[in-house]
């Protein structure tokens, strides 16, 4: 898998609980480590499946507080993409063609 962190534009099912479409790329900070990456935007891919998911509320010796929503989803082409949501933004965090 290569690292993206870069944003992520997400349409969610009905229910609000698991995306159905994913497109990423965008000029924004990353979450991690603030730093602006660039690339060009992706076509909007439709989600094929949710491979997995789960939560990761940080550690508590870590100084900022951590929560997000992980996805490992696999995508129509066959790309596998682990996406979050922390603080009501999406982001691709990495992919795998």
């Amino acid at each position: 898998m290569r690292l993206l962190m870069i944003e992520a534009r997400v349409v969610l099912d009905g229910e609000g609980r698991a995306p159905l479409t994913v497109a990423w790329g965008a000029h924004a900070p990353s979450p991690s480590t603030g730093r602006r990456h660039s690339s060009l935007p992706s076509p909007t891919r439709k989600v094929v499946s949710v491979v997995d998911s789960w939560r990761y509320d940080g550690r508590w010796w870590e100084q900022a507080e951590l929560r997000r929503d992980y996805f490992l989803l696999e995508l129509d082409g066959g790309t596998q993409l682990e996406l979050f949501q922390e603080g009501g933004a999406w982001w691709a965090a990495r992919a795998s063609d």
